[in-house]
């Protein structure tokens, strides 16, 4: 990942921290997504998406999409 993609990643997972206490099970929002599998924009361009293989994950599909495992990983160091 070159820099300036880490730095949206971090930005975007910063953002997921400060505003979700847990990783959804289920694509989140109402009338302003696109579909059942995609959000409407959440932070910048990114939002929840439903992958082909079913799992969700908060992408902007520019930048690599940050998972629930990289979430709670993430989530876990910034809390010790």
């Amino acid at each position: 990942m070159d820099y300036n993609d880490a730095v949206e990643y971090s930005d975007a997972m910063e953002w997921l921290i400060d505003h979700y206490d847990e990783f959804p099970s289920q694509v989140p929002g109402g009338a302003e997504n696109l579909s059942r599998n995609v959000s409407g924009r959440m932070f910048r361009n990114w939002r929840w998406v439903l992958t082909l293989d079913m799992e969700l994950v908060f992408a902007n599909c520019i930048q690599q999409g940050i998972t629930k495992q990289a979430f709670e990983s993430r989530k876990a160091e910034v809390m010790e």
